[in-house]
């Protein structure tokens, strides 16, 4: 299933709902992704303490990719 994000909150929805789908705490996300739990927290408020190499880690860790395409093609979707 396609989820997208366009901002910040959309991301850490996304990582929250995936990590959830496959049964981890945000420890256990934390330790597979090499970072902390706190930048997970961080990530899935909304929040990004991270830098994007940390964040490419955690949704590879999940098996996301994320995309980036220009704001014009990119409409507000679930």
């Amino acid at each position: 299933m396609r989820r997208y994000m366009h901002n910040l909150e959309r991301l850490g929805w996304v990582v929250a709902t995936e990590r959830q789908a496959l049964g981890w705490s945000q420890a256990e996300l934390a330790d597979r992704a090499q970072t902390a739990q706190t930048v997970i927290e961080g990530i899935e408020q909304g929040k990004v303490a991270a830098n994007i190499s940390t964040v490419e880690r955690v949704l590879d860790t999940l098996d996301v990719t994320a995309l980036v395409l220009p704001a014009e093609l990119v409409t507000a979707q679930p």
